[in-house]
């Protein structure tokens, strides 16, 4: 079984350094944990959008937004 580190989003944020055609700057695939227990396999978006600052998580494949995440962990190798 793998045991994930979970981190709280409001103590950490992940690290987001990969830059391209989006808005901010996007984070590797993480693992995020709602406010109702659900897992998701996810990417993080940080940066400005006209000074305000946003942290989004989205599925792995930009399907759709992933609201009220709690937790994060990196996914080992």
């Amino acid at each position: 079984m793998i045991e994930f580190k979970w981190i709280y989003i409001e103590k950490e944020k992940p690290i987001c350094t990969q830059t391209g055609s989006w808005d901010g700057k996007k984070s590797n695939e993480l693992i995020v944990r709602d406010f109702k227990g659900n897992h998701h396999i996810a990417v993080c978006y940080q940066g400005f959008i006209d000074g305000a600052y946003f942290c989004d998580f989205y599925t792995f494949k930009n399907e759709h937004i992933i609201e009220g995440v709690m937790f994060w962990a990196i996914i080992p190798d």
